[in-house]
């Protein structure tokens, strides 16, 4: 990624939040999703440098983001297009690695609604037509008007000039920061989590690997809090991380996440801590639990995953039939959001 291009999809992102649109690494990743049906709705995001782990795949974060926010579209014709809402759990069945390059869409739609409370069901789908993975979302309504972003505490400021996004003070430091990234890039991480301003994970004496995440404007919605996509992909990355593991044979088959607090907040770190509960070698299967912490608090976010060996050797076990079959349409930057970003 030259940094010229850089420097233009974070304006061109910086622009799209200006114009009333979403989140500023929704944009960054280029995600769009709209609904294509009553109860159903589909997702897409194309390969940007940005959105690549270290081995040109589609990175954790921008790929649960893209699941996060579609399952949330699916269920907004049942909360109502006012009633603003959070994610609760994800899981994820991964059937195939993620997709290197192309385009990853994301095909949801709402399977049961009691009071406040909503859940849905999506395939990821390469550009192929191959269903590389299922996800399922679970919503809860909120009480109470929307909430309005509070623009007092979000440095946002930036101007349109003769056409021309112009960024504000705060804006030009994030661009400096990100542009700094970019030229210090590990190749272990990545490009995605290097931007992002991940640290590399490292194990600890007790065996566990500690994955920390600095904050910024870059990863927190219009409600001040850190993105949901970012904590789930922090302890997906956690819960894969080769430390953790054996060899580099070892894939993550299945991720179940649970929030348990309403957001975190600029501060300390965001840190992510993995750890191994039970290994079957011989079967080649390890269960795996994660936490997310933000000093002073403990256990913001839950995750327990199963990792093995050769995951990836079997095929989808839901049917092509059973997927959305509506073309992706171009979704409106208006839309539900994703954990904790449900505006």
């Amino acid at each position: 990624m030259t940094s010229e291009r850089l420097e233009a999809d974070v304006l061109a992102a910086l622009s799209a939040v200006h114009d009333g649109g979403h989140n500023l690494l929704t944009h960054l990743y280029g995600i769009e999703r709209d609904a294509v049906g009553e109860g159903e709705a589909v997702g897409t995001i194309d390969a940007r440098r940005q959105s690549l782990d270290a081995e040109g795949r589609f990175a954790a974060t921008p790929t649960l983001m893209l699941a996060d926010l579609t399952l949330g579209r699916s269920v907004k014709s049942y909360f109502g297009p006012d009633t603003p809402g959070v994610t609760s759990a994800i899981d994820v069945d991964l059937y195939a690695p993620l997709p290197a390059g192309g385009r990853l869409t994301c095909r949801a739609q709402q399977t049961l609604t009691q009071g406040r409370r909503a859940s849905a069901e999506g395939w990821l789908i390469d550009d192929a037509g191959v269903t590389v993975g299922n996800v399922r979302g679970r919503f809860v309504a909120l009480q109470g008007p929307r909430r309005a972003p509070d623009r007092s505490r979000q440095p946002l400021g930036g101007t349109v000039v003769d056409g021309r996004y112009e960024p504000s003070e705060a804006e030009h430091e994030l661009l400096e920061t990100l542009a700094a990234r970019d030229a210090q890039q590990q190749s272990e991480l990545g490009p995605c989590a290097t931007l992002l301003g991940r640290a590399t994970p490292h194990r600890l004496e007790t065996g566990e690997v500690e994955l920390r995440q600095r904050l910024g404007l870059l990863v927190k919605n219009q409600t001040d809090r850190v993105q949901g996509g970012v904590i789930a992909g922090m302890l997906f990355d956690a819960c894969r991380d080769p430390r953790l593991h054996e060899g580099a044979d070892w894939g993550l088959s299945t991720f179940s996440l649970r929030f348990l607090h309403g957001g975190a907040y600029d501060g300390d770190d965001l840190v992510a801590t993995a750890r191994v509960d039970q290994r079957e070698t011989e079967r080649g299967t390890a269960c795996v639990s994660a936490r997310l912490d933000q000093s002073p608090r403990s256990g913001l976010a839950l995750a327990t995953a199963i990792v093995a060996r050769h995951a990836y050797g079997r095929t989808a076990a839901t049917s092509t039939t059973q997927q959305p079959t509506d073309d992706p349409v171009v979704p409106s930057v208006n839309t539900i959001g994703g954990s904790h970003e449900h505006l």
